[in-house]
């Protein structure tokens, strides 16, 4: 299910296009999907009895994939 999400919302943001230039729009594609990915994720790793650490970070995981999709965008 999570896999499919992650498809649509990478064809919708269209990131390979060469005219990626709205770093907004970017952004906020990349946020919502993080909106609905981080609490099933979440779900799933209470179920399997996963610890992980909840130290608060600096960026948001969004804000993170923006900055990897733009740098991996621009090394091309």
């Amino acid at each position: 299910m999570l896999e499919a999400r992650a498809a649509r919302s990478t064809k919708k943001m269209n990131v390979r296009s060469p005219s990626m230039v709205n770093l907004e729009a970017l952004f906020t594609d990349i946020d919502d999907f993080y909106q609905k990915f981080v609490p099933e994720w979440q779900a799933i790793l209470l179920k399997l009895n996963k610890k992980q650490r909840n130290k608060p970070s600096s960026l948001a995981m969004s804000e993170v994939m923006t900055i990897l999709i733009l740098f991996q965008h621009k090394q091309k």
